[in-house]
């Protein structure tokens, strides 16, 4: 399985320059993919850039895959005086195949999930 997370920093403008939209300041994607390591008998989570995780309790992969900590760093105080907000939206692949069986992967992929972007104001 395989997801993906667009997250989005945003700046609303001042009133005054509300017409120019708000503006945006960053833009993080992070993709993670899962599968069972059936020779250690363990879940594999895997992000580029970051060790491997291994779970083997199944609600331990599913608060491991589709939670993120930190996405941008940023002081916290000095997000409440610039008036920051996020959005976000994750599209899951619930099932990937890996060549050769890829053109058997061909007929699931209508069952990939994009969720609508919500938008959260940043602590």
């Amino acid at each position: 399985s395989r997801i993906t997370f667009t997250i989005r920093l945003y700046e609303r403008r001042r009133p005054v320059f509300s017409f120019a939209g708000d503006r945006l300041l960053s833009q993080r994607t992070v993709t993670r993919s899962a599968f069972w390591d059936f020779l250690d008998k363990v879940f594999v989570v895997e992000e580029e850039g970051i060790p491997q995780k291994t779970y083997r309790e199944p609600g331990d992969l599913i608060r491991g895959f589709f939670s993120l900590d930190e996405v941008f760093g940023f002081d916290m105080a000095a997000a409440s005086r610039r008036r920051l907000y996020v959005t976000a939206r994750a599209r899951f692949e619930p099932v990937r195949l890996m060549p050769p069986l890829t053109l058997i992967g061909l007929a699931g992929a209508a069952t990939n999930v994009t969720t609508p972007w919500v938008q959260r104001d940043a602590p």
